[in-house]
């Protein structure tokens, strides 16, 4: 059981800085976009990174990407922090815990694949502009195409991607252990 606070702590931890970090992420967005000329100066180049007519909408891709997943995951840790008042009570079998456990794995899957995406068609935009640039340079389609897919998963992708399916594994074997423990007080 002092396994389980001490996990309780630590998602709380977790839950309470991610949410700060993102208060803090939107606090310095606004600051950056509408009040610039009060920031340090060393602050007021990142304007010119929020001016959607110096870049092409492509290269927002990636830090939009990176949004959503952070947004995702602040969720996904919610649902986890949820689950340990289950464990606490020694209620592992709970459909509350099996449903919570299984919006984790899938959202840790979306989180994945929205990532791997939004990079797949961010390196593509890159590349079609790389390939605009050195148009003297031969280039293979193949190898191209094996830049861009490389580009686009990363090891976050992956161990998401992994985890997010053995949480649905994992809830799919709390939901049979609770069917069967049912069965099992029924019969007694």
């Amino acid at each position: 059981m002092e396994k389980v606070r001490i996990l309780k702590i630590l998602f709380n931890i977790l839950y309470i800085s991610l949410i700060s970090v993102g208060v803090l992420g939107v606090v310095f967005f606004i600051a950056a976009v509408f009040f610039n000329e009060y920031l340090p100066p060393v602050l007021q180049v990142f304007k010119g990174v929020f001016n959607i007519n110096h870049f092409g909408w492509f290269v927002y891709l990636e830090p939009l990407s990176k949004i959503i997943g952070f947004i995702l995951f602040i969720v996904c840790v919610h649902h986890l922090k949820k689950c340990i008042g289950f464990f606490e009570n020694n209620d592992f079998y709970s459909p509350d815990v099996v449903k919570r456990l299984r919006s984790v794995g899938r959202l840790f899957v979306i989180i994945s694949l929205i990532s791997v995406l939004l990079k797949f068609i961010a390196a593509i935009y890159l590349q079609s502009i790389m390939g605009n640039m050195a148009l003297n340079i031969p280039y293979s389609f193949w190898v191209g195409l094996l830049g861009i897919v490389v580009a686009s998963f990363n090891l976050t992708s992956i161990f998401l991607l992994i985890t997010g399916l053995f949480l649905l594994l994992f809830s799919n074997i709390f939901a049979n252990a609770g069917y069967l423990k049912q069965e099992n007080d029924l019969t007694i």
